[in-house]
């Protein structure tokens, strides 16, 4: 499933950094794509504290999360994601 990661910028560039890197290698085991164009995205998951406010989402299955968890367990969470995401 192409999948769109947006990650707070307020969360701090090591934070940000680091929950991209391990997510990223988890996605492939959750048979998730990580891309950068959210108009071919199917889930976007967004890493913050609200979503942001921008029409690409618009249609798009949005699972809203905390970093905290995204980082010790990457894959827990991103299958979380997956089952949780709502339009």
């Amino acid at each position: 499933m192409k999948t769109l990661l947006i990650i707070d910028a307020g969360l701090g560039q090591a934070r940000a950094y680091m929950a991209k890197t391990l997510l990223g290698a988890a996605a492939p085991k959750a048979h998730l794509e990580l891309i950068d164009n959210p108009n071919d995205a199917e889930l976007a998951i967004v890493l913050g504290t609200a979503l942001p406010a921008d029409s690409a989402l618009n249609g798009k299955n949005v699972y809203l999360g905390d970093i905290n968890p995204a980082v010790p367990h990457p894959e827990l969470f991103l299958g979380a994601a997956k089952d949780h995401a709502k339009p």
